[in-house]
């Protein structure tokens, strides 16, 4: 199995998410562990920055939707990057909210019968509420739905889940799905 340390940037305090998943596993998969152990739902393009290209360019990998440069996630593995010394990459999520997520390779951990393919096994803080307009746009929205007095309270309030703890984060509660039933899905959705 591999582990990776992913990181919210610009979050404070950091929001942080540590998913072990299978030797075997692809960039989609991976994904699919991210979106969930960030409670995202998955509505938007992501797509993955990894150096290694010919000429030291960056490659991308992700949904190679209206983009030939993209390749897709489940068409490459995480082993061979890393192998070849992938120690960080960037994951970027919802191109209009902007969500940066840093991945660190942390190490290679043993392999563990009791999961199928991902999971979360630490973490900090809440997800980041989807479609809140980025890492400010999420804080901008906490403060409102905490300030009665602020112009954008009656916006928010509703919105933001009620009892919503920014603080509270338990792995346990993580539930990765099936990456292959949800790629199933997408390109099922694609060829409509």
């Amino acid at each position: 199995m591999h582990q990776f340390l992913a990181v919210v940037a610009e979050s404070d305090p950091l929001i942080w998410r540590r998913i072990q998943v299978a030797h075997a596993a692809s960039w989609w998969d991976l994904h699919v562990a991210l979106q969930d152990a960030f409670a995202w739902e998955d509505r938007h393009l992501h797509e993955f920055h990894l150096g290694g290209g010919r000429r030291g360019e960056r490659l991308r990998v992700g949904l190679p939707f209206e983009d030939d440069a993209i390749i897709p996630g489940w068409e490459r593995l995480l082993t061979p990057d890393i192998e070849a010394g992938l120690q960080t990459c960037l994951y970027l999520y919802d191109f209009g909210d902007d969500w940066r997520v840093s991945l660190t390779y942390e190490q290679r951990v043993a392999p563990d019968a009791s999961f199928r393919w991902s999971r979360c096994v630490a973490g900090a803080c809440a997800a980041p509420l989807e479609d809140s307009g980025g890492i400010h746009g999420y804080y901008d929205t906490l403060a409102a739905a905490k300030d009665q007095r602020h112009p954008l309270h009656r916006d928010v309030k509703d919105w933001v889940p009620k009892g919503f703890d920014p603080t509270h984060f338990d792995p346990r509660e993580v539930v990765v799905s099936d990456p292959r039933r949800r790629l199933k899905a997408l390109l099922a959705g694609m060829k409509r």
